[in-house]
């Protein structure tokens, strides 16, 4: 299998790939790199890969893979990885990552095919779960929060707090997740007892619509007064002011205790995904 750079607007694969993709290459700061593998100059595969510019040159992300559907067979897309990862390794790429969100289902023989392509998980524990602010109210969580956040300590953004000194702490607990969206300081919330961080959320709106929680921290006493109502009441406040009244809430969690602890406050998510991450070396 011939490996060759392919142009993002190529007739070929224009009409497959998806609009997310394609919109990749719009992105400031971003380089996307279209190969294809080609049998007897007819194209069999396709991968699309990015990367920061300002980022460690080693690590390129794989964000498309496709054979065309006459061309599949259990080898093909392994050897078109395989000569892939040959290739990005001229150009001193050393690891290729991998992040997809999917459905439970799909997760399952998604999950199969990069253990095929020789891809080591990195974490197949993740959960992404998605819950709409209109049906949080009508389904009467919001006041319940509203109802027991009188009788819960204060807590505040991380700007007033130290963006800083927060995310050291939660760091070194191992509660902000390796791939996680830029922080929002006016959404994550924070409450600090005696200069120790005793709960956090930390959350983000990337695109003005949407907010996203990637991390939540409690420690035995905030979970034991369920220090989350107060903070995620805070949150949720926080993006009612800067995003439409009807916006989406995306809860990216990866300690499945927390994930029981929300399903415990919340009616089950709307939809469910796993956050699946893989890695693989380009020299093995």
């Amino acid at each position: 299998m011939e490996i060759k750079w392919i142009e993002p607007d190529s007739e070929a694969i224009n009409a497959i790939i998806t609009p997310g993709i394609r919109n990749l290459k719009a992105e400031d700061n971003l380089e996307t790199v279209y190969l294809g593998g080609f049998e007897q100059d007819r194209l069999v595969c396709f991968a699309v890969f990015s990367r920061r510019l300002n980022e460690d040159p080693s690590e390129i992300y794989l964000e498309y893979l496709y054979t065309i559907p006459d061309s599949r067979d259990a080898g093909r897309c392994r050897t078109f990885v395989d000569a892939c990862s040959a290739y990005l390794a001229e150009f001193s790429v050393r690891y290729i990552l991998v992040k997809y969100c999917l459905v439970p289902d799909a997760a399952i023989g998604f999950n199969g095919l990069m253990r095929g392509c020789r891809f080591t998980p990195l974490s197949l524990t993740g959960r992404l779960l998605h819950y709409n602010s209109r049906d949080l109210k009508r389904r009467g969580a919001i006041q319940m929060i509203l109802k027991n956040r009188d009788n819960l300590p204060p807590v505040e953004c991380f700007e007033r707090a130290g963006e800083d000194i927060v995310l050291s702490y939660l760091r070194k607990r191992g509660s902000i997740p390796v791939f996680s969206y830029a922080i929002d300081t006016a959404f994550s919330q924070v409450f600090i007892n005696n200069n120790e961080v005793d709960a956090a959320i930390v959350a983000s709106s990337p695109d003005g619509e949407t907010l996203y929680i990637s991390a939540l921290y409690m420690d035995d006493i905030a979970k034991q007064k369920n220090m989350f109502l107060s903070l995620f009441s805070e949150c949720l406040d926080a993006a009612s002011r800067k995003l439409n009244d009807d916006f989406d809430i995306y809860f990216q969690l990866g300690d499945e205790s927390i994930v029981q602890n929300l399903l415990t406050v919340f009616n089950p998510p709307d939809e469910e995904y796993m956050i699946l991450e893989y890695m693989l070396c380009t020299n093995s």
